[in-house]
């Protein structure tokens, strides 16, 4: 692409896109979500700047698997789980809070429901366990590798 970024752009808006029209579609109150997705878009525009910017493609990834907690959330299944856990891993290579989300989203559906997992349990267990091994296990990034220390 010669330096441009267009791509990014391109990129950020189909996340993004897929990501609010999940949000929309896991909603229950469908009308009550398109309302407020209105104001607030419109009143916290400068959150989405990102959409413009060569390093927005950190954060569709995360409002992705944001949308998609919420997915899960309305049905909780087998194949809806796997998808999340897949989709955050990937994630995880764009946005290193995606794990931290991961692990709140889910480990609290997990509370709230544990006596209705019953099929699901070793499956969600092991999936908050390797991603917390995975925050554990993964260098941190290193933009910071040439800040002096003042030491």
């Amino acid at each position: 692409s010669a330096g441009a970024i267009y791509p990014v752009e391109i990129f950020n808006y189909v996340v993004a896109g897929a990501a609010w029209v999940l949000l929309f579609t896991a909603s229950r109150e469908r009308k009550l979500f398109a309302v407020t997705a209105l104001i607030t878009g419109g009143v916290f525009f400068t959150g989405y700047i990102y959409l413009f910017h060569l390093h927005g493609v950190f954060y569709s990834p995360l409002l992705f698997v944001t949308a998609m907690l919420f997915w899960l959330d309305r049905d909780f299944s087998r194949n809806r789980f796997v998808a999340l856990t897949l989709c955050t891993l990937v994630a995880a290579l764009f946005h290193p809070y995606s794990l931290l989300v991961y692990l709140a989203g889910v480990g609290g559906m997990a509370v709230e429901r544990w006596r209705s997992l019953a099929g699901l349990r070793a499956m969600v267990a092991g999936g908050l366990a390797a991603a917390g091994v995975l925050c554990v296990a993964l260098p941190p990034p290193l933009a910071h590798k040439n800040v002096p220390t003042g030491g």
